[in-house]
């Protein structure tokens, strides 16, 4: 998932060498510049200060690895202590070997970069925030990504953390493939190198101020790719007690072995020049992807990910673009054709064999209609940006289909295993639109990577400036969610910026909106939707795989211990506030109706379960067919549980069709719309017929709402 932009500090312009250590002009000369500098073991560190935000101390191009040149270069790396008295860490290093690099490259170029305050010069014991540069395992560096402003932000906050960027192999040096590469023990290492760079940050990182039992690993795309793999292994959890997972992607689903013939036909051997190995390179691109690989046990990732589980259990958040396909989608497509070749190729070879993976790509494409209304960038109507539909058509499929169904699939397995706390989010603002790479005005939406401007803060990633007021006041309130996290490992500790509540659903910041901008945006905003035009949290973890216009959450996605209630293995049951209400119902052991009188001590079984559905009703119905002495007496409450997660899901779905259609109330129709065009409902409900009269039919009466009687007539029940 690669993007390109201009880069951030021209004063990191391309060097072939390291700059005098002016850090020995200033102390002799006595000057006004008060360095930096920290003690490591028996070397005198010298830094600098942040160029960007003042007040702040950076110790740039630390070397954590031993350097992989020569005949290391496809090997891996081992710890770097520092030696010698001094080190001069006023610059970044070089970043790794990359095609069309924006900054120097080398081979020697495994460092890292130390943010922090100089308030937090003389503190102990930080939290601490390590970033992982994205660009699809071939491009970046951290030295693009500047921690200033969330470090001054933590600060600001009094809740001071260190940042930490890193730099790993990329391309065939960080991905290399084959035999030997098995052999020697030689795949991912790239994502060896990241643990490499934990290993240093967590025997040396006190040094600076940080505690390395508080680390907390961050990526975005191939970083948040990355994170996700870790979590497979038991080495993140030695490293880093929590990770913030952003546009995630699908699994490696190959081995050692594929495309190895383009690959043999590359590599020339380990002692090739770099300049001969990145021409190689170039003029193979388009035959060979760089990406982590299965590599077996003892490796990072040792089998299939649909296989594993992760076993490194920390607390995570998981989040996206609202239109992360875009940025990726072609143009100039105008037919079905490429789009299911693009399928068929990006899942090939295909475990079920050829024909089971072509009628899936046919099928992917029935539930993908060529409607704009239903295409990216999401709750754009028919709009086309003077393209054909089938652009908008292919970047919901490729948004979906790359990065989109992992994420979900990934909350699902964290929410089962019950003991990893999970948060979720969908960042939406419609100002996000950085990227100018010749395509059509608006036609990306909030594209993949478009977040990172906000909770870097303004200026400082390549994808430039913060555009409104607003923006600004809403990156504020990114960072604190992201600097919460790393802090009390929940993003909504509610230090720093107000940020409402996470049980109130909605977060809406709009002061810098014309009245126009504020109603076009609310047309596309259902009342069963609470929508939001850029980001809002709601409890239930789960993406609707229909149109997503409404964001996930920054919030806790697994139930609190409830005695009473165990949620549904495949996900959380908490529900939105707008999904479900009315009172709770059932029986207390005195005969009382709940909620209808009594004298407020008895409580249903519902409320017990902190359910909206009625226990009592569903116990009852199950007592007359006997059903129970076969279920167990649990079942009515866990059954109970499984339909208000059931109706939740297909309300919310169905708020989003009626959002797509520009509707404000939900019609059956829009049932009909969310149970086909999800997968797991499709399967349950596919054959369901809907009526007009918007009731599922053969419901028994039992578990149907009583009408409202009015007072005095047989005691009718008066539940809502």
């Amino acid at each position: 998932m690669r993007f390109a932009g201009p880069r951030l500090h021209s004063a990191f312009a391309a060097m072939t060498v390291r700059l005098p250590p002016l850090w020995l002009l200033l102390r002799s000369i006595g000057g006004a510049f008060a360095l930096s500098q920290v003690v490591v073991n028996h070397t005198v560190v010298f830094g600098t200060t942040s160029p960007s935000v003042n007040g702040l101390e950076l110790f740039l191009g630390l070397p954590y690895a031993t350097p992989p040149l020569g005949p290391q270069r496809f090997k891996p790396v081992s710890l770097l202590p520092f030696s010698g008295p001094t080190f001069n860490a006023s610059q970044f290093g070089p970043a790794c070997l990359q095609l069309n690099p924006t900054t120097e490259i080398s081979e020697d170029c495994l460092t890292l970069n130390v943010y922090r305050s100089a308030k937090s010069s003389r503190a102990k014991g930080l939290p601490v925030l390590v970033w992982v540069h994205g660009g699809d395992f071939v491009a970046g560096s951290g030295s693009q990504y500047d921690g200033s402003q969330i470090v001054a932000r933590a600060a600001e906050r009094r809740s001071p953390i260190l940042f930490v960027s890193i730099n790993y192999r990329l391309g065939p040096v960080g991905f290399p493939i084959g035999a030997d590469a098995t052999a020697e023990k030689s795949l991912n290492l790239g994502l060896k190198d990241q643990l490499v760079a934990l290993e240093w940050i967590n025997k040396h990182i006190g040094f600076f101020g940080g505690d390395p039992s508080k680390v907390t690993l961050w990526g975005e795309s191939a970083g948040a790719h990355s994170v996700d793999i870790h979590l497979y292994g038991t080495s993140l959890k030695k490293y880093a007690r929590a990770g913030i997972l952003e546009s995630t992607y699908w699994d490696p689903q190959y081995g050692p072995d594929h495309n190895l013939d383009n690959w043999v036909s590359f590599m020339k051997g380990p002692n090739v020049s770099a300049d001969d190995l990145l021409a190689g390179w170039a003029a193979a691109a388009n035959d060979l992807a760089f990406n982590p690989v299965i590599d077996g046990p003892g490796g990072v990732l040792p089998d299939l990910p649909s296989k594993l589980v992760p076993r490194s259990r920390i607390p995570v958040i998981v989040g996206s673009c609202k239109d992360e396909g875009t940025l990726f989608t072609p143009q100039d497509v105008d037919s079905t054709a490429p789009i299911r070749e693009w399928i068929i190729s990006h899942s090939t070879p295909s475990p079920s064999g050829p024909e089971a993976l072509a009628k899936a790509a046919d099928r992917l494409l029935e539930l993908y209609p060529n409607v704009a209304a239903l295409g990216a960038p999401f709750g754009t109507g028919n709009e086309t940006f003077g393209l054909n539909s089938q652009f908008k058509r292919w970047a919901a499929i490729w948004g979906d289909f790359s990065l989109e169904a992992h994420i979900r699939e990934l909350r699902h397995l964290i929410s089962s295993l019950g003991n990893m706390p999970l948060y979720g989010y969908q960042f939406a603002d419609a100002d996000a639109e950085f990227l100018d790479i010749g395509q059509a005005p608006r036609s990306l939406g909030v594209a993949h990577a478009t977040d990172l401007p906000y909770i870097f803060g303004s200026g400082a990633t390549p994808l430039g400036d913060l555009k409104t007021p607003s923006a600004q006041a809403l990156s504020t309130q990114m960072m604190d969610y992201w600097i919460s996290f790393v802090v009390t490992l929940n993003p909504n500790d509610g230090l720093g910026s107000k940020r409402r509540d996470a049980l109130e659903g909605i977060h809406n910041v709009e002061q810098e909106r014309t009245p126009a901008e504020r109603d076009g945006l609310r047309e596309h905003r259902g009342q069963l939707a609470g929508g939001e035009d850029w980001v809002y949290f709601q409890k239930r973890v789960t993406t609707p795989s229909y149109k997503r216009h409404t964001p996930c959450p920054i919030v806790q996605s697994t139930l609190a211990p409830n005695p009473h209630l165990q949620p549904p293995t495949h996900s959380s049951t908490t529900l939105t506030s707008h999904t479900m209400s009315g009172k709770v119902s059932g029986k207390s052991k005195s005969g009382k109706a709940a909620g209808s009188g009594g004298d407020g001590k008895a409580q249903s079984r519902s409320s017990k379960a902190g359910l909206q559905f009625p226990v009592g009703r569903i116990h009852r119905l199950l007592k007359k067919g006997n059903y129970a002495q076969r279920v167990g007496a649990g079942a009515p409450v866990y059954l109970a549980a499984v339909l208000e997660y059931l109706a939740a899901e297909i309300l919310e779905l169905a708020g989003n069709a009626a959002r797509d259609n520009k509707k404000h109330r939900i019609v059956p129709r829009h049932l009909q719309l969310a149970i086909r065009n999800d997968e797991e409902l499709g399967k349950l409900l596919g054959s369901v017929v809907i009526s007009q009269g918007g009731v599922v039919p053969h419901i028994d009466a039992a578990l149907l709402p009583t009408a409202t009687g009015k007072k005095g007539k047989g005691g009718a029940s008066q539940e809502a």
